[in-house]
């Protein structure tokens, strides 16, 4: 029981930046040119339209290496990415190695999401990956040496049309214990452990979740 109560305590400090006007958010314009670089979609597991998985790893200084893979039920045009909601003690959040593939062709923008909401557009597409590296929503225990939290959930992604089901694995380090939540509500036990790895399954037309992973990282 004790991973579980570490979870639910620390995740008090997580707060709701207030909503203030910004800037419209820089957009990444389609590809005006034949040739750009091609990326397989190469999902994990089976996908059906309306559906997106997610595979977080999480890596031994605490970083995670994300990727998101998305079936639209129709041709969109449009995705977002920003950052999530964290611990304020966590540090800055930073995604850096952003890459963006819209029915396997990579899509121009920039190559880190840090503050903004960042736009990507391109020609009619089904399928879409992001893949990157996620830094400063991993917060150390001190009392137990190489214990931590880390915000497992990833960037926010958005689309056009979102996603009847989203499924998110965790995985990397050893994961002890997974808790949910949204929010202004209470984190509690979820996710199923196959192999090592654990997933949570998120009705994708709700908010944003919360989802924290307790993990053990090496120590030095």
């Amino acid at each position: 029981m004790a991973p579980l109560v570490l979870a639910v305590v620390v995740i008090g400090a997580m707060t709701v930046r207030d909503e203030v006007p910004r800037p419209a958010p820089p957009v990444a314009e389609p590809p005006e040119v034949a040739g750009a670089e091609a990326v397989a979609f190469a999902p994990p597991v089976p996908m059906v339209p309306g559906e997106a998985f997610v595979r977080t790893r999480v890596l031994v200084d605490g970083t995670l290496r994300t990727s998101h893979w998305v079936v639209t039920q129709r041709p969109v045009t449009t995705l977002s990415l920003a950052e999530p909601e964290v611990p304020t003690t966590a540090g800055e959040v930073e995604a850096t190695s952003v890459r963006v593939v819209a029915d396997g062709v990579t899509i121009p923008g920039p190559a880190a999401v840090s503050g903004e909401r960042v736009d990507f557009r391109f020609d009619p597409s089904d399928e879409l990956r992001v893949d990157y590296v996620l830094r400063g929503v991993t917060q150390r225990n001190g009392s137990v040496p190489g214990r931590a939290l880390t915000h497992a959930a990833g960037l926010v992604v958005g689309t056009d049309e979102e996603p009847v089901r989203i499924t998110h694995s965790i995985g990397g380090v050893e994961v002890l214990s997974v808790a949910c939540g949204s929010q202004g509500t209470a984190m509690t036990p979820c996710g199923r452990v196959e192999d090592g790895v654990w997933y949570v399954d998120i009705d994708g037309r709700t908010p944003a979740p919360v989802i924290v992973a307790q993990v053990d990282l090496p120590l030095g």
